[in-house]
């Protein structure tokens, strides 16, 4: 509707315009337009509701009534929005009174959606904006005061956050003393609150199984709410105390209080380093620092688009600011910026002094956060000189560093956001033992740095946490989709998630494997194919063999790095959408940047393992050109995350047992029909019983998860195949484990998965995008480790040896038909799942028709493994 569009239009402007709010850059005439737009949205979405209600009229269906629903809902969402962001604008402006007057409104918009989250952040910085206004500290002293000290004695969490806000309130009007005596108090009635209600382990230890009730599940969630406000309290309260204290040890002290408060929590405590040393703060001084933080935030927003010498004058005097607070690491961050501007701007010997006397203004405390950041720095000034014996001892220092602490982290995304920052320490030292010709270092460098995630080891969950999370699914699945209670269940989940990790070892446990090991572990007849990106235009192709390797650098030339970006955008469609079919070209024209020049490096070659990198796992690398024919003629391929897994063999053996999926008729009837799915399972079904294996098979209304549920105590323990023929959905940047695979009556997501006990068992998956991969972050960049996130991970997470599933949506027919030659000859000939799929590809193109010989038809289907792919064994029946 053309009223849609425009509601659409009218916001992206907002939005556009609101983004300059971040640097303050604002005046009355931008607010006048930003509140004009605002009630352009209002009118907009006013007139698009009564539209769609005139054109529903009459009509009492369900969908029509979710239509109207959906509309206001969207309408309400907008217009809170705008408000929110008219507020930041007044905020922006200079305008307190206006800015929380528009807060307000805003968030009762917001509650009006149950939106508390949302509330809650508006309120936050409403009571922000009083607080470090220009207005009348006394009168905000005493709008606040008025019964909060008795009221936080009882252990009311609200009181308690207003007499913390009080306090510091008190450190902006210069009364310390009065400031001191605030928070004491307030940490003294947090204690006795504390110990009168749950803390977060003993909420997470009561959360009830499968048997209790929503009611009683709704109680615990409210005790882990409290856990965690009470731990957000006693962050902010450990802080403030720092920032007054007269004593440096007490305020460090506080510090690392709070530190390991965040650390419990499950959270990055980086930031704590940058910018919380609060025990090189002076007394008084909170101000100061807040101004510094908020300056130093406008110059990193205008570092791109300022003259390099405007900001470089601007950087200089706040790193004079700095030594004024006596803040060291304040200066030394300052010092990165001035360090990562002149590099930028061709002056890498100025960059290097900089950066060199910012990281010498650092103590040990630094290690784990500022000084592999500046080490990394200073090993790309290295670099920009040639000096790539520098570039080695800089970066390995630095990589030392980062080792030490890189596996505390404990969530499921956070390990590879970790080295976000410090990535490039890697990738130098790749680069400069590749002109160093030093292969082992080069080869151990980039290992470092390859899904290492994978190779930690992992916690499987207490029955009682199994049964927590899968109570919380159970509510999230019968729960309105796009609702504030779905979107709340799945928080939750996600931290009862992060705590069962939290528990667990999370060292690297396998060994990181030297170039030397890999070639001793190869048999004669196997090689590797081995990439990893230097920057997006040069590309390390490495091919090693038991006696010998070759090792080369490409560069690619202007252009081909973004036809390489419009391939992999081609193959990761939006949703389910169908690839097309004229990917044949590009990937025969990638072949001569991915593949190695010499094809008698694979002579006597039967088996090659693929390590690709970056954009490259969302490549069919078997399906291109090689010779006569295509590389899967060639050899049989196997994908792996990483090489630890050939140096060691696999510790489980395969069950015995088999386990099929197929659903064809789905009780959500949003979800189209295939029939062929489940006629295919029961196909499967009968080869592996043919060879004597146990089958448990499930196809169609019994495929549900309740019977999958008992499952996982039974037929998964002892499978050593288990295959799912069923729809599914494609892994997202934002929540890579939440991928989903459908079962008859619901879906199963990749948290759900990684808790079936799938030791040493070969899985099959023919879902659309189930071996999708994630390989950017939210924001679009890449994994800086290299992780393996989506149904992947969570089956390797569940034990699973190998995955065969599909990069983008194949067509039932053709996944049917390869499905099947690939079980025939994994139970019939014996064959290895790597060598099975090569059999089975082979044939399907062997007898395929005109239609189906385009790579966009049979490519997507590829082995994914943690290290070599071994035969499943006979059933009981041979034993």
């Amino acid at each position: 509707m053309a009223a849609e569009s425009r509601v659409d239009a009218v916001s992206m402007e907002l939005m556009k315009l609101a983004g300059l709010c971040i640097d303050g850059r604002v005046d009355a005439a931008f607010v006048d337009g930003i509140e004009e737009i605002a009630t352009e949205i209002d009118a907009a979405t006013q007139e698009f509701e009564t539209l769609l209600g005139e054109l529903l009229a009459g009509q009492e269906s369900g969908t029509a009534e979710g239509l109207r629903m959906t509309a206001h809902t969207t309408g309400a969402r907008r217009r809170a929005d705008a408000r929110e962001w008219v507020a930041r604008a007044y905020d922006s402006l200079g305008n307190p009174a206006e800015a929380v007057r528009r807060y307000e409104i805003a968030g009762k918009l917001y509650a009006r959606l149950g939106d508390e989250t949302a509330v809650q952040r508006c309120r936050d910085a409403a009571a922000q904006t009083r607080l470090y206004s220009g207005g009348d500290v006394d009168a905000e002293i005493r709008r606040l005061a008025p019964g909060t000290e008795e009221a936080a004695r009882t252990g009311d969490m609200d009181a308690l956050g207003r007499l913390v806000q009080l306090g510091q309130l008190y450190v902006r009007g210069g009364d310390i003393a009065e400031a001191r005596r605030i928070f004491e108090f307030a940490a003294a009635a947090l204690g006795a609150a504390v110990d009168r209600e749950a803390n977060a382990e003993e909420a997470l230890d009561e959360f009830p199984g499968t048997s209790e009730t929503s009611p009683a599940i709704e109680t615990v969630l409210d005790r882990v709410r409290l856990a965690v406000r009470i731990s957000t309290l006693r962050q902010t309260l450990n802080i403030a105390r720092a920032q007054i204290a007269d004593d440096p040890r007490e305020a460090r002290r506080h510090t690392e209080a709070a530190r390991a408060e965040w650390s419990a929590s499950g959270f990055d405590t980086s930031f704590l380093g940058e910018f919380t040393s609060h025990h090189d703060l002076s007394v008084g001084s909170s101000t100061a620092i807040g101004e510094f933080a908020a300056a130093l935030a406008r110059i990193d927003s205008e570092l791109h688009t300022m003259p390099t010498d405007a900001v470089l004058v601007r950087l200089g005097a706040l790193r004079a600011r700095a030594r004024e607070l006596g803040v060291v690491k304040f200066e030394a961050a300052v010092g990165r910026r001035q360090g990562d501007l002149l590099l930028r701007t061709g002056r890498p010997l100025d960059a290097l002094a900089v950066l060199r006397e910012a990281l010498g203004l650092l103590d040990d405390r630094s290690r784990h956060d500022l000084q592999p950041v500046l080490l990394a720095r200073i090993a790309a000034c290295h670099a920009a000189v040639g000096d790539w014996h520098g570039v080695s001892q800089v970066a390995s220092r630095g990589i030392a560093l980062v080792e030490a602490h890189r596996y505390d982290v404990s969530g499921t995304y956070m390990k590879d956001f970790y080295l976000k920052d410090r990535i490039d320490l890697y990738r130098l030292v790749v680069e400069a033992a590749y002109y160093a010709k030093d292969a082992e270092r080069l080869f151990r460098a980039a290992e470092l740095s390859k899904a290492r995630r994978l190779a930690s080891a992992t916690t499987q969950p207490e029955p009682e946490r199994i049964r927590q999370i899968t109570e919380l699914s159970r509510l999230i699945h019968e729960s309105a989709p796009a609702s504030t209670e779905r979107a709340e269940l799945t928080l939750h989940r996600r931290l009862l998630w992060d705590y069962v990790l939290a528990g667990g070892d999370h060292r690297d446990t396998s060994p990181v494997p030297t170039l030397s090991d890999v070639q001793r572990a190869l048999r004669p007849d196997e090689a590797v194919l081995y990439h990893y990106w230097l920057d997006d235009s040069r590309l390390i192709v490495a091919l090693i063999r038991r006696e010998r390797k070759v090792i080369g650098l490409r560069t690619l030339p202007p252009g081909s790095r973004e036809e390489l970006d419009e391939l992999v955008r081609m193959i990761r469609p939006a949703g389910n959408e169908r690839v097309r079919v004229d990917i044949d070209g590009p990937l025969a024209a990638s072949a001569q940047w991915l593949l190695p020049g010499d094809q008698k490096m694979l002579a006597g070659c039967t088996r090659l393992y693929v390590s690709p990198h970056g954009i490259l796992h969302s490549l069919p690398i078997h399906a291109l050109p090689w010779g006569e024919g295509i590389l899967l003629d060639a050899v049989s391929v196997t994908y792996l995350p990483n090489l630890s897994g050939l140096l060691e063999d696999e510790a489980q053996t395969p069950g015995p047992g088999t386990v099929v999926v197929g659903i064809g008729r789905f009780a959500d009837p949003s979800l189209a029909p295939r029939e062929e799915l489940a006629g295919a399972a029961r196909e499967i079904g009968d080869l592996h019983r043919a060879a004597g294996r146990p089958v448990e098979e499930f196809t169609d209304a019994e495929a549900t998860k309740r019977a999958l549920l008992k499952e996982v105590g039974g037929a998964f323990r002892s499978a050593g195949c288990v295959s799912l023929l069923t729809h599914g959905a494609s892994v997202d940047a934002e929540t890579p484990m939440e991928s989903i695979l459908w079962l008859h009556d619901s879906a199963v997501d990749g948290l759900e998965i990684s808790m079936w006990p799938l030791a040493g068992a070969l899985v099959t998956l023919t879902a659309c995008c189930s071996g999708q991969r994630a390989i950017t972050m939210a924001d679009d960049q890449a994994l800086p480790g290299d992780e393996v996130f989506g149904l992947q991970a969570a089956l390797f997470a569940a034990g699973a040896s190998a995955v065969l599933g599909a990069l983008w949506p194949i067509r039932s027919k053709e996944c049917v038909k390869i499905s099947t030659l690939f079980h025939k000859a994994l139970v019939n000939g014996g064959q290895a799942p790597d060598q099975a799929l090569r059999t089975a590809m082979r044939e399907f193109r062997r007898t395929a028709d005109l239609l189906q010989r385009p790579a966009a038809v049979w490519a997507p289907l590829f082995l994914v493994s943690r290290g070599r792919p071994r035969p499943l064994g006979p059933g009981i029946a041979h034993v």
